[in-house]
């Protein structure tokens, strides 16, 4: 499994010790606060993922998601919720909108979900 989770979408930054971090970067969105974003790429077994994913919807700060997907699916991880859509392109529209109406609920705006295809393919 391959993942995006960025650090400041935590309220417990340990749990990243629990993956294989591939690579780390620093991402600015000038509108947003934070201002600065670090995003780290990851790897995960699969053997590891039911675990993780649950400890990392427990860990996540409100009004933010991360993402893990394998050659099938893709989970959209909220704080105290998760969502499993097919990985498919283009998504398939009632699953992609239930995340999408989930995400405006908490007040994410539907500009965080408009390259979710391209973070994942260009992985």
């Amino acid at each position: 499994m391959k993942g995006i989770i960025e650090s400041e979408s935590l309220q417990d930054k340990s749990i990243l010790n629990k993956v294989k971090i591939i690579k780390s970067y620093f991402e600015e969105h000038i509108d947003d606060e934070p201002k600065i974003w670090t995003i780290n790429k990851i790897e995960i077994n699969d053997s590891d993922f039911g675990i993780f994913i649950n400890l990392l919807s427990k860990s996540m700060v409100e009004g933010w998601y991360s993402l893990l997907w394998g050659e099938d699916f893709v989970y959209v991880i909220f704080k105290n919720k998760f969502f499993k859509i097919e990985n498919k392109n283009p998504w398939i529209l009632e699953e992609f909108s239930s995340v999408l109406n989930y995400a405006l609920s908490l007040g994410i705006y539907p500009k965080y979900f408009y390259n979710l295809r391209n973070s994942i393919d260009e992985w």
